[in-house]
């Protein structure tokens, strides 16, 4: 893979931040088959961090989708490690308001499951965080409150992380992602 000059990229000025409304998991034991990246020998800088085969989950089994807090997603991808040990750290935090039933369900069962996750970011495209060798996890967060007065807000804080990755989580195009199963899905849902 050769370098190639690396220009600011902002389509009609635009270059807003955050994630979409919502978000989808899975159990990493709900996959029957992981998206691959291309060869490093044969990608180009442009394509070496995009998912090129589908995800393809068990039968019966479907995406979830979460619904997030607006202006409280985001996806970072932090270095970590030595010279010539470098990888990224993937660190998902969200904000789910409420406290409802399922929403105590949805905190149970995460915890310590390792999931996969796809995000959509404000440009809409799509990210796959957790592979079969690297899942996301849930981890400490400030967790579910009911707030301190009335103007508080009540919910839950979220936080998954990745052990590591040897890049910024990969990007997956929307019609490689098993939509099709789930309910309540797609772009902009």
């Amino acid at each position: 893979m050769n370098l190639i000059d690396i220009e600011k990229s902002f389509p009609g000025g635009k270059n807003m931040g955050g994630l979409g409304r919502n978000l989808w998991m899975v159990d990493i034991d709900d996959v029957l088959t992981f998206p691959t990246l291309p060869d490093d020998d044969v990608a180009t800088i442009n394509d070496v961090n995009v998912y090129q085969t589908a995800m393809v989950l068990k039968s019966g089994k479907s995406l979830s989708r979460v619904e997030i807090t607006q202006n409280t997603g985001g996806l970072s991808m932090a270095d970590q490690g030595e010279v010539d040990g470098i990888s990224q750290k993937p660190v998902l935090t969200f904000f789910h308001a409420g406290n409802s039933d399922q929403l105590r369900g949805f905190i149970q069962w995460s915890n310590n499951r390792d999931v996969i996750i796809v995000v959509q970011d404000a440009e809409g495209r799509y990210f796959l965080m957790g592979n079969e060798q690297f899942p996301a996890n849930k981890v400490a967060s400030d967790g579910l409150a009911t707030g301190e007065t009335t103007q508080s807000r009540k919910g839950a804080k979220f936080q998954f992380e990745m052990a590591g990755f040897f890049g910024p989580v990969p990007r997956i195009p929307e019609a490689l992602i098993p939509f099709a199963e789930t309910s309540g899905s797609g772009s902009g849902s």
